[in-house]
């Protein structure tokens, strides 16, 4: 949506609540254009988009919608809050990389002026910002190169307080933020390169700690289409009851006795 006087944008990226009001004012859109689509819906996405089905469950009660009968969360990135003790400890992967920048360049545009980018940037990714940010597949050899030659000490937040004040921002767009209102599927994988197990299953936790339904499907390298993943919304679209596995998940994966059931950056 770029506005016809000229303007710049941005787009909000890893902003959760951004996210799932997008998708919610899409079947909003669709049922104004065609009135005889179902009032019946899913949310389904994969990584970001599994971040924006998850969003969805959690904000539909209080944005007027259509009947919700779940969501589907595929490997989404719904603890992003990691990213900060990635950077510090200078392990971020290839593709948290990536990820990472994108969000960094968010806070800059969201709170020019107000955010210390350069405390979270030096070396090769400072001087090659805009061809890292850059999509242009014409640009990937020179991006890859520019990645290859980054060290841990490129991307490490400069301070203490700059690891803080990035941990604080992630900490409000990281999920759960909130109760979902009706059951959803999480299905995530042991060797995802971009959103680690370890930080899907935190979430999960989390969310059940809230009251949360959720069925889990933790497998090798989830794919769609998958015909399980139709099972469920089939039985969901009846408004019919799926698995909660919680109590088990939450056995097996307890949070560390330090670490909160809910983000501290509601």
């Amino acid at each position: 949506g770029t506005p016809s006087d000229g303007t710049s944008v941005y787009h909000p990226y890893l902003d959760s609540a951004s996210a799932g009001y997008n998708l919610i004012d899409a079947v909003r859109a669709t049922r104004k254009l065609v009135p005889q689509t179902s009032e019946i819906w899913f949310a389904i996405g994969e990584a970001q988009g599994g971040q924006g089905a998850w969003a969805v469950n959690e904000l539909s009660d209080d944005y007027g919608h259509p009947t919700l009968r779940g969501t589907v969360s595929i490997s989404p990135t719904a603890e992003v809050d990691g990213l900060a003790d990635a950077a510090a400890t200078g392990t971020l992967t290839p593709d948290q990389l990536t990820m990472y920048l994108g969000y960094l360049q968010t806070l800059d545009k969201q709170f020019a002026g107000q955010f210390p980018l350069d405390d979270y940037r030096r070396g090769p990714a400072k001087d090659n910002w805009n061809l890292l940010l850059n999509c242009n597949p014409n640009e990937d050899a020179a991006r890859e190169a520019v990645i290859a030659e980054i060290s841990p000490d490129d991307l490490r937040p400069a301070t203490p307080q700059a690891l803080e004040l990035l941990r604080g921002y992630l900490r409000k767009t990281t999920l759960p933020q909130g109760p979902a209102k009706q059951p959803m599927l999480v299905v995530f994988g042991d060797d995802d390169r971009l959103t680690p197990a370890a930080w899907t299953q935190r979430a999960i936790v989390r969310a059940c700690a809230m009251g949360d339904v959720i069925t889990v499907s933790q497998v090798p390298s989830p794919t769609l289409p998958d015909p399980a993943i139709l099972d469920w919304m089939t039985t969901r679209a009846a408004d019919g009851a799926v698995p909660n596995d919680c109590p088990e998940f939450v056995a097996e994966h307890p949070l560390p006795p330090s670490e909160p059931p809910v983000p501290s950056g509601e």
